[in-house]
């Protein structure tokens, strides 16, 4: 086979495996047949119980001896495994499996640190689903095979054969650095500064992921749309539901294109962001992830043709995730010209605005659910260190959702202010308003309100916000605002207390504006900071 991976990476002896599986059906039987002569195509010494019923045996002296001397057991997921390792099948309903997977479960008891002798397996047709619980599929590896090919297999043929994708290159010599003191005063300024409490994470909508996952799945629908207003958690939707299909290798390659910011969103899964956007930027973004030989002067029809031949290579399935489309001013015409590349690729939108296409999906996004957003609520309190809030009661916490149509970023901009003012202050000045929508005009409200109370080092800081396209680092904060690390800092704080700035943390820390407060300061604030 041209694809074998040849010998393997642990040296001379090639590794051995025990294929564990349940007797389910002919066509499931069938493919774990083609994933065992694929592995010893790859050269992998894979046993299957196919051979060893050839002849008479003690099956349960045979499956302890492939359990005991395999170097790898690869549990292959199916619902009726699933059944009877975890004893919710009849006693008599696959016997040869409920002893195999008691042997396995008890070797594991033996050693619970062997992650890497007891591997979960989803071949083509099943799910992680299928998975024994004892096995902790979901806070352990499970590799996925998408079809019986080097490229559908990688992950776990790295896996097995012990030839990692990604090394740790050399230590270098540690750089010597300037060293720096704080006068006394300054560290007094920065002790002042509240940290910022745990994140929020990801809080509800579980049928809505369900939904697009569903989507994502069916092999007849290329588009998928979240369509809501401003502010309802769309991104953080699509960001969730990125995740998800990221872990179960769904896609060969995952691209996001976003006005926000450019960051990753697990392996393998890259943001880019420009200023103006139009289809010939979208391919030469798309060339340049995915590594092909191209020319950036190469004209747009040949540009195209290469992404097609791309995406139509049915081993490379490819997501391409464009985020808050509705800021793309050619936006139907961008998707109408991909769609007709699109090949095995499928596109994820979200935007404030339909996209009409054939065989799209569209999800209508609203609110939290009560109950969720009273979990929103709490979360937001706590990430805030915000007293005020963590101290109302249910009633207080009911009252803010509703105000805030139980959408994300009303809720932390209301309670961002309850930072500093009493709950029911704040919640009387928002109901006398009377606004019986989440108008564009109702978040400005908010914005007002906050905006009105800020020293003047915050509101340098967001004015210096809108200069930035990306997330930019406090030192370009810094140069742009003209402003002092004493003044910075603690501005910082501020905003990120009422929800008007948020942190991104990593190698750097970075700083970013939601669209709709971006959109506020350009057009209410700009003007009369002038």
């Amino acid at each position: 086979m041209s694809e074998a991976v040849g010998a393997a990476g642990r040296g001379a002896r090639p590794p051995r495996v025990f294929i564990s599986y349940a007797h389910e059906s002919d066509a499931h039987g069938e493919v774990v047949r083609d994933f065992w002569a694929f592995l010893r195509e790859c050269g992998i010494e894979a046993t299957l119980d196919v051979t060893a019923a050839e002849r008479r045996q003690d099956w349960p002296l045979w499956m302890a001896e492939q359990v005991r001397t395999a170097d790898h057991v690869l549990v292959v997921a199916s619902t009726a495994y699933r059944e009877r390792a975890e004893g919710r099948s009849a006693s008599d309903a696959g016997r040869g499996v409920q002893w195999e997977a008691r042997l396995i479960r008890d070797a594991y008891y033996s050693d619970q640190y062997a992650l890497d002798r007891f591997v979960p397996v989803v071949l083509p047709g099943q799910s992680a689903e299928g998975v024994p619980d004892f096995l902790a599929p979901n806070s352990t590896t499970v590799y996925y095979v998408k079809a019986f090919t080097v490229a559908g297999a990688e992950l776990l043929l790295r896996f097995l054969t012990d030839q990692p994708g990604w090394i740790e290159p050399p230590l270098g010599a540690m750089p010597l650095l300037t060293q720096h003191s704080l006068a006394t005063s300054d560290i007094a300024a920065h002790q002042k500064v509240k940290a910022p409490g745990p994140p929020i994470g990801f809080i509800g909508r579980r049928e809505d992921v369900a939904a697009l996952l569903a989507a994502l799945r069916d092999s007849q629908i290329p588009l998928i749309v979240v369509k809501g207003m401003g502010g309802m958690g769309k991104t953080a939707l699509a960001e969730e539901t990125v995740r998800i299909v990221a872990a179960e290798a769904l896609f060969s390659t995952i691209f996001w294109h976003s006005t926000q910011a450019e960051k990753f969103v697990g392996d393998g899964v890259v943001r880019t962001e420009v200023a103006e956007y139009s289809f010939e930027a979208l391919l030469d973004d798309l060339l340049r992830h995915s590594r092909l030989t191209w020319s950036p002067d190469a004209p747009t029809a040949v540009k195209e043709k290469i992404v097609g031949d791309w995406l139509a290579d049915h081993d490379n399935r490819v997501l391409i995730v464009l985020d808050n489309l509705e800021t793309v001013r050619d936006r139907d015409a961008l998707v109408a010209r991909l769609m007709d590349i699109l090949g095995w690729g499928k596109i994820l939108v979200t935007s404030r605005y339909s996209v009409l296409r054939a065989r799209a999906f569209t999800l209508d996004l609203e609110g939290l659910s009560p109950d969720d957003a009273i979990t929103f609520l709490q979360r937001t309190a706590e990430r805030q260190n915000n007293r005020n809030l963590i101290s109302a009661g249910p009633g207080l916490l009911a009252r803010i959702r509703d105000v805030a149509g139980r959408a994300p970023l009303a809720m932390q901009l209301i309670s961002g202010q309850m930072d500093y003012q009493p709950v029911e202050q704040v919640l009387r000045v928002i109901e006398e308003a009377g606004f019986n929508d989440l108008s564009y005009e109702f978040y400005s409200f908010l914005f007002q309100r906050t905006w009105e109370e800020l020293d003047g080092a915050a509101r340098k800081v967001l004015i210096a916000m809108r200069h930035f396209d990306g997330r930019p680092t406090a030192g370009a904060i810094l140069a742009t605002a003209d402003m002092t690390d004493n003044e910075l800092y603690p501005a910082i704080a501020k905003l990120g207390q009422r929800s008007m700035l948020a942190m991104t943390t990593g190698s750097e820390t970075r700083y970013s504006l939601h669209p709709l407060t971006k959109n506020f300061i350009n057009t209410d604030i700009v003007s009369r900071w002038k």
